[in-house]
């Protein structure tokens, strides 16, 4: 029996998850699935839950806050910011929300601060002796 490889890249971990035998996710067009030996495929997943599953063994859930999905030669890597995995959805639903939340927080507080470092830049600019702002 065919299997896929599983490589999840995110920013700061990275795993390998071999025997898998299905994969499903979504992305712009809709639900897709992955089966081994498939033809290659490249696309921009959406946000929110994928699953996967070894043998017949139970579906196991990632949580993707978007990403980068390359398959080929049965192996499939997914290029994200952040994944989180559970066996659980409603617990991994639950953390995805969580950290998208976060991370638009952490998005607002870097354009504010952005937005200082301009204000501060445009002010000592006007006030450089003969200085022309062109």
């Amino acid at each position: 029996m065919s299997t896929i490889t599983l490589h999840l890249l995110g920013a700061g971990e990275h795993e390998t998850i071999p025997g898998v035998s299905s994969f499903l996710a979504s992305d712009a067009s809709g639900h897709f699935g992955i089966l081994p030996r498939r033809e290659p495929l490249l696309t921009i997943l959406a946000v929110g839950l994928a699953r996967y599953r070894c043998g017949d063994g139970p579906w196991s859930f990632l949580g993707l806050t978007g990403g980068l999905l390359h398959f080929a030669d049965d192996t499939l890597r997914i290029c994200t910011s952040r994944y989180l995995r559970d066996t659980h959805p409603e617990a991994l639903q639950t953390a995805l929300e969580a950290e998208l939340h976060r991370e638009e927080g952490l998005q607002r507080e870097l354009h504010s601060s952005m937005r200082q470092l301009e204000e501060e830049m445009l002010r000592r600019l006007w006030r450089i002796p003969g200085g022309e702002i062109i």
